[in-house]
Order: C-alpha cells, then sequence, then structure tokens
C-alpha cells in the first residue's frame, strides 16, 4: 500500500488523486524514507499551493521522527530548494519539537 501511494504521488496526473495519496502517506503510523522521497520531488515538481497543501500535513504529522533523523539537515535543504510556497510553513515545523500527543487529545 505504501509504494502504492509514493508512486501515486510521484506519477499521478489527477491533482486530487496525488492530494489524498500525500494524506494517506501522512496519516501512515510511520514514515518510509521512500515516502519522504516522493514528497520531496513533488514538492521540487509543483508550485501550485493548492495542489501541494497537504505536504504541510505529511511533515507534520510526522514530524517526530523526521526532525530524529540522522540526515534531517539535508531534508531541511531541499525543502528550501524546492521553492514551494508551502516551503517556509515546512521548514518551520521540521525547526520545532513535535507537540506531545498525551497532551493535545492524541490517541
Amino acid at each position: 500500500t505504501i509504494h502504492f501511494l509514493e508512486r501515486r504521488v510521484d506519477t499521478e496526473v489527477v491533482p486530487k488523486v496525488r492530494r489524498q495519496a500525500v494524506l494517506a502517506l501522512a496519516i501512515q503510523p510511520t514514515v518510509d524514507p521512500i515516502a519522504i522521497e516522493s514528497i520531496l520531488r513533488f514538492l521540487k515538481r509543483d508550485h501550485n499551493g493548492w495542489d501541494t497543501f497537504t505536504t504541510i500535513q505529511f511533515f507534520d504529522y510526522h514530524r517526530a521522527e523526521i526532525t530524529g533523523m540522522a540526515n534531517l539537515d539535508a531534508l531541511r535543504k531541499r525543502v528550501e530548494q524546492s521553492d514551494n510556497p508551502h516551503a517556509q510553513d515546512i521548514l518551520r515545523l521540521m525547526a520545532s519539537p513535535a507537540p506531545d500527543t498525551k497532551t493535545h487529545g492524541g490517541d
């Protein structure tokens, strides 16, 4: 399922389907490095803010895992270099710790 969604992000021509694939990746219990790559390529390729707004949720929902990755600086640089309209919002998420879900109504 994860690889199917990653392919949708990379190859789908219908924006609505791409947005849904990004959201489906966002709500996965863990983040897959290949999914991150798909999202980063999407940010670089598509500068339409409406088409890419779901990427913010992806980075927000997986913030704890992503900010703990050894290659975080490289990921930040790629987001910054994407020139996507949501890049600054994503970079702010990647610069702050994830909220404690126990105090914010999470599972």
